[in-house]
């Protein structure tokens, strides 16, 4: 959050969030198993609100938490 607030302040950019409909576990490690779960399945999270019109934008960035486990990287 803090990384996209700073890339929105030097482009002058909008901010969108991509959210969730599941809610994922507090706790590291039990968010860590329900993400290996999801992957091992081939599991894609469906999402609250898509942004409807992407057309009038001509860069966007896309920011993410990348999280590793063993040999595989989300």
């Amino acid at each position: 959050e803090i990384v996209a607030e700073l890339i929105s302040d030097i482009t002058g950019g909008d901010l969108f969030e991509v959210d969730t409909v599941k809610t994922y576990p507090a706790d590291y490690y039990a968010c860590i198993d329900e993400a290996k779960e999801e992957l091992r399945r081939k599991d894609r999270p469906e999402v609250k609100v898509y942004k409807d019109d992407l057309e009038e934008y001509d860069t966007i960035y896309v920011g993410y938490p990348k999280i590793q486990y063993g040999f595989l990287s989300v």
